[in-house]
């Protein structure tokens, strides 16, 4: 009985020290402009232009998306919701982490919110990419 009572508590301790030791990056200083609500105007680039010309209207759905200011994100298709994760500060952008990663249609996993502002929100293939896939988000008012 004592050695599964061992057993418990070191399976707890383990438990609460993965729990522990989660890094958060929560949305601070100047990346504090990127929480709340964005909406998807457009997509564009790549290699061949295939991007060129995607929007709501030519795709027939919108995407909303939703950023906290722990550092999290939900990605919403229309009224649904199909992805969420964390975002991730790297040394030039801020990674989108999906939290379902056997998920094979994330739309913005593993893409980059590389840059922002008050009222414009890039998210591309790679950072410091002059050619690669982009969308672009307007906030929400």
């Amino acid at each position: 009985m004592n050695r599964f009572k061992n057993v418990v508590l070191l399976g707890l301790t383990l438990a609460l020290t993965g729990l522990l030791s989660c890094k958060k990056d929560a949305l601070q200083g100047n990346a504090s402009t990127l929480v709340g609500t964005w909406n998807w105007l457009f997509a564009g680039g790549g290699f061949s232009g295939g991007g060129n010309g995607k929007n709501p209207s030519t795709e027939g759905y919108t995407l909303r998306l939703e950023l906290t200011a722990d550092g999290n994100y939900t990605l919403y298709k229309s009224s649904k919701q199909i992805e969420h994760g964390r975002v991730r500060k790297s040394s030039d952008a801020y990674g989108l982490v999906s939290d379902d990663l056997r998920k094979r249609d994330n739309i913005l996993a593993g893409q980059y919110i590389t840059r922002f502002d008050d009222e414009n929100l890039y998210i591309e293939d790679a950072p410091l990419c002059y050619d690669c896939f982009y969308y672009v988000f307007k906030k929400a008012p």
